[in-house]
């Protein structure tokens, strides 16, 4: 039987062997071969080639693309129509593969810059060139915000309360922030409720004209 062929980031050594320790047990796996330098991988046996995939993307968090499934081809097509078909797939994958590719250094990027500009307290202009006129926000003071991960994951309770648009993080001065429409007391209590961090209300965007701001004035405590 043909082996599974797959398409992947394969750098050294070590990512070979990570590729190896997470398909080794998969049933019907009796061998892994990673080729370095070259992105491919193939899997004798009789494993199953989607199972095989999704155990790679799960474990490692890379696109993997499968060119084989190691079951026998049916019979080839004209010269001239196989010439056709492979370039249509060779295109396609490699364009689904530097997408993958793009769009997950992409969000490594941001994350970074976030991560800087939090450390920094806010002092860091993400992308470069003069900073955009910030958005109306809400602004809490949140306890014990040591390190960016301790940031990450008050701002991801932040993220998920209805009507939040965006959260900008200062570690230094335990801010955090808050821009869209919601109620500040409720988004407050929520947070501490999930986080158990203390949070108080620092400041609040001004009512528009004819309105009431949603959590009044001045500085409160979440209950």
């Amino acid at each position: 039987m043909a082996p599974i062929v797959l398409q992947m980031e394969v750098h050294c050594k070590g990512c070979g062997k990570k590729i190896e320790k997470a398909i080794k047990k998969i049933a019907g796996v009796t061998a892994v071969k990673p080729y370095v330098g070259e992105g491919r991988v193939e899997v004798e046996g009789t494993a199953d080639a989607e199972a095989v995939r999704a155990r790679l993307e799960s474990k490692l968090k890379k696109p993997v693309v499968i060119i084989s499934t190691g079951v026998e081809p049916p019979p080839a097509p004209a010269p001239a129509a196989a010439r056709e078909a492979m370039h249509g797939w060779w295109t396609a994958s490699t364009t689904a593969v530097r997408n993958a590719i793009v769009s997950a250094a992409k969000k490594k990027l941001e994350e970074a810059e976030e991560e800087a500009a939090a450390i920094a307290g806010g002092t860091v202009v993400v992308g470069g060139g003069p900073a955009a006129p910030a958005p109306p926000h809400t602004v809490l003071r949140i306890d014990r915000l040591h390190c960016w991960g301790c940031a990450k994951k008050v701002r991801k309770a932040v993220m998920e309360y209805p009507g939040v648009t965006k959260v900008t993080v200062d570690i230094p001065a335990n801010l955090m922030m808050v821009a869209g429409q919601f109620d500040a007391e409720c988004l407050a209590l929520s947070v501490r409720v999930k986080t158990k961090k203390n949070v108080d209300i620092v400041s609040v965007p001004p009512a528009p004209a004819g309105g009431s701001a949603a959590a009044g004035e001045g500085t409160s405590r979440a209950p």
